[in-house]
């Protein structure tokens, strides 16, 4: 019983964790709550324990059979949904045609795959050399630290 009491502490405590660096990280696979939803006693002001209070109702939605730890059924029935809802708002945000898929020419308009490359050629002759390219995603990496993401530290 010990065991169970202290898993489910850990458990809670990543979850806590893991909600509250989310929401802080926000970007694309995170929406970033609204301010009155974090507030949640309305004071103004957003708590350490209001993050934590996010963080436990996370962890019982998730824990579809309520017992207090999240088996891996569960943590991938949770990832699953998370990526259905992707999945429709990208549909919503990009179909142009209203016809509910994605075609390679509806995500291809939201590219400028030119861009990077002008971005990046710092001698300007249209192309990128591995050093140019080696530049410029270094600058990336330091642009995305600056924004919450952190550097990769794999490569």
């Amino acid at each position: 019983m010990k065991r169970a009491g202290f898993m489910t502490l850990v458990s809670l405590t990543a979850l806590a964790i893991s909600a509250s660096a989310g929401l802080a990280r926000g970007g694309p696979d995170r929406a970033m709550p609204g301010f009155e939803t974090l507030d949640q006693d309305g004071n103004g002001e957003i708590t350490q324990s209001e993050l934590n209070a996010l963080g436990e109702a996370r962890f019982a939605e998730t824990d579809g059979n309520g017992d207090g730890t999240l088996d891996r059924a569960e943590l991938i029935a949770a990832a699953v949904g998370r990526a259905e809802a992707r999945a429709t708002r990208m549909i919503e945000r990009l179909d142009s045609n209203g016809d509910g898929v994605l075609s390679q020419d509806e995500l291809t308009a939201r590219r400028d795959t030119g861009r990077m490359i002008s971005r990046f050629d710092s001698d300007g002759n249209g192309t990128l050399s591995q050093a140019e390219y080696d530049a410029g995603r270094e600058k990336m990496r330091d642009r995305m630290a600056g924004h919450g993401h952190g550097k990769r530290h794999s490569d």
